[in-house]
């Protein structure tokens, strides 16, 4: 039953990584599409 809930623990960690990448990402990428749309004006 220990197990178990340590296996979850890590699988929530990497959850909330991978949820902290993609966020940061999205933020780049809008910040991309904004300096073009800057540009363009």
């Amino acid at each position: 039953m220990r197990n178990l809930q340590a296996g979850h623990g890590q699988l929530r960690n990497s959850v909330r990584e991978t949820w902290g990448e993609l966020f940061r990402l999205l933020i780049v990428m809008t910040e991309r599409m904004q300096k073009q749309e800057s540009f363009r004006c």
